[in-house]
């Protein structure tokens, strides 16, 4: 399933999530001239969100964190738990398992284990999907209130989990940098371009 959302913009600043149409023009006369979106920096910020254009040919994927983060391929059932999302201790994971039963907590987990890390817990393209769509960047509209595009996937066939997010250009990854200044201001938007992978293959689910 995929949904498109569009920022909003508007003549007065009151509505929260308005973009106001001269700040537009602005970001749309920088990046005719600088050829790279506009960004308004920030004091300080904790987290990163990668916009990367994979292959030279426009469309940028979203990844919050690392984008070159490979699965771990060794993992103790300790290190296991510490990174669970759902469970804080052993035997809370495996509930209704005897304690004898349970396995030590430096014995090494299974594939399967280390699959739900690496491709449901800490994807940085699931991770951006899920902190991207629980945030108010705009509705779902079309029309002429609605500006740039973020879209979100959602399995691209019936068998399919896999979720991620893209945006389409620049003008886009600008209004999503100010929307996300405007929210909290803690995630700063980094452009990566084929001269930046330096060979590297973000990682997608």
């Amino acid at each position: 399933m995929i949904s498109r959302r569009f920022f909003l913009k508007g003549t007065v600043a009151t509505a929260a999530g308005l973009i106001l149409p001269s700040w537009v023009v602005h970001a749309e006369r920088y990046i005719e001239g600088e050829g790279e979106p506009f960004l308004e920096p920030l004091v300080s910020h904790q987290n990163t969100l990668y916009a990367i254009d994979g292959n030279g040919e426009g469309g940028y994927g979203l990844f919050f964190g690392d984008p070159f983060k490979k699965p771990q391929t060794r993992m103790t059932w300790e290190e296991y738990i510490e990174r669970c999302p759902f469970a804080n201790t052993l035997q809370e994971y495996s509930e209704g398992v005897d304690s004898e039963d349970l396995p030590r907590p430096d014995e090494l987990v299974g594939e399967l284990e280390i699959y739900n890390v690496s491709e449901y817990w800490e994807n940085p393209s699931r991770l951006a999907f899920h902190f991207l769509e629980n945030l108010d960047l705009g509705p779902e509209l079309d029309g002429d209130n609605g500006i740039g595009a973020i879209n979100f996937y959602d399995g691209l066939s019936p068998a399919d989990d896999s979720q991620f997010v893209d945006v389409p250009d620049y003008l886009s990854i600008s209004l999503l940098q100010k929307r996300l200044n405007e929210i909290d201001g803690t995630v700063a938007v980094k452009v990566l371009g084929l001269e930046d992978l330096n060979g590297r293959t973000p990682y997608f689910n």
